[in-house]
């Protein structure tokens, strides 16, 4: 069951390995909107919050692409 703590740390684990493998970018689907069904609002924030704070870090990390498929 996913949940906005759940995401978050989704988030900063996958930031996290992605800057240790020396990677310069990394794309991430939109984490649980569709199959945990935590609105599309409070995952994008999570994913935002998580993305700035990962990203004002140390990292090698320069292009991160958040993707999110949605008829809407």
């Amino acid at each position: 069951v996913s949940s906005p703590a759940t995401i978050r740390e989704a988030v900063r684990s996958a930031l996290r390995l992605a800057s240790g493998l020396g990677l310069s970018s990394i794309a991430f689907p939109a984490f649980a909107v569709r199959a945990a069904q935590v609105p599309r609002e409070v995952a994008s924030q999570v994913m935002v919050e998580e993305l700035v704070a990962g990203l004002s870090e140390r990292t090698t990390l320069r292009r991160v692409v958040v993707a999110l498929k949605d008829p809407e």
